[in-house]
């Protein structure tokens, strides 16, 4: 559902950013891009006061630049005071005195726990004394599209991307299923690794139904997730699902056209030439069974799924969540080489293909 934002009214746009993020905001500066055709919402970036203060507003005066924003709204999140202390007030200047480097126009604006306003006004002159009441953000027209297409906003940034919880039981089946599925790779038992990618695909039908997956199955794709050739092929089957193009991945063919439809799969998600927009439904059943691989799985298998998860929020365009996952995933194995790549990839702004040619 396409949901239009009349940015010149602040309280739909304020409205909007949590739904964006997927949680509200606390310390925290979020900057909005807003881009040259009709002033339409491009990058949305928050980032913590803290990390503002050492070094980070460049980093998202960087982000706007990239995102080719012509103005930009920053709005200071601060859940201590009724209006943003001083501190606060400091960090935001420098946002604005770097912003301001690289866009036409910034205007700031402030939310608490009692009210939001602008920051830079005179009191009663644009916003009463004490703000603008927040009953004026939960009767947004925005926010009642946002809410009729199923967008929820959850109370934090930890409550919004935590992994679901694992209950013991189910994480000690998990467990032996994982070990057996090790065993039969070190002894090199034959077609394990046709066998693993056969439970990936058998785990997403399951989650497709009615996102239970039995937890043997869940230990057996953690196993297969460890070797580098299944994980890719499992990266190619979320994006293009293409049968052969998977299983000669998995059995490590190397024929020029697997090489060639490899690209192909790869530029669909980074060239802005030929980039194409997640399809998210069909990209649902993969996630679920990779964050129960996430969250049920030592620091291994963990890294693997934490990576593809993180790429498929990046790909969806949800940076917040791909920094958490591949936190996660650096944190299981920070040596993991495709978990770093995607975060120089992230650490440098870099959008999407089909993000960057929507610009």
């Amino acid at each position: 559902m396409d949901t239009t934002i009349r940015v010149e009214n602040p309280a739909e746009l304020i409205a909007y950013i949590p739904h964006r993020l997927g949680f509200r905001p606390a310390g925290s500066i979020v900057v909005v891009s807003l881009r040259p055709s009709g002033g339409r919402v491009g990058l949305v970036a928050r980032m913590d006061l803290d990390d503002v203060e050492n070094g980070g507003a460049t980093l998202l005066a960087q982000h706007m630049r990239g995102d080719g924003a012509e103005r930009v709204v920053q709005v200071v999140y601060d859940d201590r005071e009724p209006r943003p202390d001083a501190r606060a007030w400091s960090v935001a200047h420098r946002v604005e005195k770097m912003l301001a480097a690289v866009v036409v126009d910034v205007v700031t604006w402030w939310v608490s726990p009692h009210g939001y306003g602008c920051l830079d006004c005179e009191p009663t002159r644009c916003c009463p004394e004490g703000g603008r009441p927040l009953t004026d953000l939960e009767s947004t027209e925005v926010g009642a599209h946002m809410v009729v297409a199923g967008s929820s906003v959850a109370d934090s940034r930890d409550a919004a991307f935590a992994l679901p919880a694992v209950e013991p039981a189910r994480r000690r089946s998990v467990t032996a299923a994982l070990r057996r599925a090790r065993l039969r790779r070190a002894t090199a038992e034959p077609d394990w690794r046709r066998d693993g990618l056969e439970s990936w695909r058998r785990a997403v039908g399951s989650a497709r139904a009615d996102d239970e997956v039995p937890p043997a199955t869940i230990g057996r794709v953690a196993a297969a997730l460890e070797d580098i050739r299944v994980r890719d092929a499992v990266l190619l089957h979320l994006v293009r699902g293409d049968a052969d193009l998977v299983d000669k991945t998995a059995a490590g063919s190397r024929a020029g056209d697997v090489a060639d439809r490899t690209g192909a799969a790869i530029a669909a998600i980074v060239d802005p030439d030929v980039g194409i927009a997640p399809p998210k439904e069909s990209l649902r059943p993969g996630v679920v069974v990779l964050e129960q691989v996430a969250a049920s799985t030592g620091a291994h298998p963990r890294a693997a799924a934490g990576t593809l998860l993180a790429l498929v929020a990046w790909w969806q365009g949800d940076g917040g969540r791909a920094g958490e996952r591949l936190r996660e995933a650096l944190e299981a194995d920070p040596a993991y080489r495709l978990a770093r790549l995607l975060d120089a990839a992230l650490s440098a702004g870099l959008a999407p293909g089909w993000l960057r040619s929507a610009r």
